[in-house]
Parts: C-alpha cells; sequence; structure tokens
C-alpha cells in the first residue's frame, strides 16, 4: 500500500513540476514581434572614409518605426513619408537575418523596451551599423 501512494505522489509531483513554465524564458522571434521606433544610429570601426558617428532621430533623415510581424515581415515606415518592406528569420545565438533588396545579418539584443540591431559585417561604407529602438 505504501508504495502505491509513493507512486501516486512521485507521478503527481512530476506532473506539476512538468507543467510548470518559467515567466523569464521568452520565445526570442516574438520579442522581436511588434512595432520598434528607432532612436538612433551610430556607424562604428569605420575603416572607409565615412567617419564613425552616431546620429539621433530627428538629427537625420532616418527616421523610421519598423514593424516586425508574426509571419516573419517586417515593415518599414519612415517619417518623412514612404515605406520598405522586408522579411526577417530568427537565428540561434540572437542573431537575425535581414533581407530586402539584399539580406544583412545582424545581432540583436532586447533589454526591456529597448531592441538593439548591429551589423555582423561592414555595409557599403565600411562600417558597422548599430540602430537602436524603443517598443512602441
Amino acid at each position: 500500500m505504501n508504495s502505491k501512494k509513493i507512486l501516486c505522489c512521485v507521478v503527481a509531483l512530476s506532473s506539476m513540476l512538468a507543467s510548470c513554465k518559467n515567466d523569464d524564458d521568452q520565445d526570442s522571434s516574438q520579442s522581436l514581434v511588434g512595432k520598434w521606433k528607432v532612436t538612433s544610429l551610430e556607424y562604428y570601426q569605420c575603416t572607409g572614409t565615412t567617419a564613425n558617428s552616431v546620429r539621433t532621430c530627428g538629427t537625420f533623415a532616418f527616421c523610421a518605426t519598423w514593424e516586425f510581424k508574426t509571419d516573419g515581415t517586417t515593415t518599414i515606415v519612415y517619417d518623412g513619408g514612404g515605406t520598405a518592406t522586408s522579411t526577417y528569420t530568427i537565428y540561434p545565438g540572437n542573431s537575425v537575418g535581414i533581407c530586402a533588396s539584399t539580406c544583412s545579418n545582424m545581432t540583436y539584443a532586447i533589454t526591456g523596451t529597448k531592441l538593439v540591431l548591429s551589423t555582423v559585417s561592414p555595409a557599403g561604407n565600411d562600417c558597422l551599423h548599430r540602430y537602436t529602438f524603443e517598443k512602441m
């Protein structure tokens, strides 16, 4: 009789532990989903003619809102008018591929309502780019 009670307790405890979910765990692809406002664009580790610089929204023409959708597409709406679309794919290691006419591999980090996307290889102007966003 005691072994049946112990077995029942073990089964009950196992099912309760298996059903527990860590609220801190989040699907990284879902964490990108939503609207993000560009707050700055940094050019860094420049090797060509472009100088290292940080440009904030309002001081340059690249103020925009990026919307990452659950279907793997993005829509970029520029404050000065116009839109662009692309697709994105989440990879292990906080990496994301964003493809429009060409593809860029970037790393990303989300802290609270802040998203930082960074290029992993220099773009056409021989600089790495770091975009900082605020969640809308």
